[in-house]
């Protein structure tokens, strides 16, 4: 089994959202692993003195403990085109360090990045989960790839609406987002939804 990651924003040298990743942190290794004792990540993430004040990502890798952390300063991704693909032949419902297929499919697409469609209905960007405007709110795919530290946060909050969407959707919203745990709604230029290529 690959080895498992998880990608903490820091800013202002504070861990963000530490609770929802050690909650993805205890499924994995509970189904993956079957093991029922608690990995904090909080002990784990010391944030050095030399990091400013700006926007780091942490990069903690585990299984059964943890096996690295690293602190890298982060550049939001720069994407302009998007195509959907097919990935029903993918599955990454855990965050597994070996990404290699889906890495293929932005390959092949020849675009920035890609909206991965599984079993007909959209699920994620290559890495992050989409959010899509209607006019009146944002609306997530129900059943994403996999379950966001970011969008189960703003899902409780009530900024997310949970929907099932597939391609023939994309008509009825003017917009899309991407949102992992470093992107919030809006951290980076919206994509106009007509610009998707099919």
């Amino acid at each position: 089994m690959s080895l498992l990651f998880e990608t903490i924003k820091v800013i202002r040298r504070t861990a963000e959202n530490i609770d929802g990743h050690n909650e993805r942190v205890a499924r994995s290794r509970r189904t993956l692993l079957g093991l029922r004792d608690d990995l904090d990540l909080r002990p784990h993430i010391v944030v050095p003195q030399t990091l400013g004040e700006g926007i780091y990502r942490c990069r903690v890798v585990y299984a059964k403990t943890v096996e690295s952390v690293e602190f890298l300063p982060y550049r939001p991704p720069s994407i302009h085109t998007v195509q959907l693909v097919n990935a029903d032949h993918i599955r990454y419902n855990h965050k597994f360090i070996d990404r290699e297929a889906i890495k293929a499919l932005v390959r092949e697409s020849g675009t920035d990045d890609i909206i991965m469609v599984v079993d007909g209905r959209i699920t994620d960007f290559s890495l992050a989960n989409i959010a899509f405007f209607d006019g009146h709110q944002w609306v997530t795919p129900d059943r994403p790839m996999l379950e966001g530290t970011k969008r189960n946060l703003l899902f409780s909050r009530g900024v997310l609406r949970l929907e099932q969407i597939t391609p023939h959707d994309l008509s009825l919203f003017s917009k899309a987002a991407p949102i992992n745990a470093m992107l919030d709604i809006g951290d980076v230029p919206f994509i106009e939804t007509a610009n998707i290529r099919l």
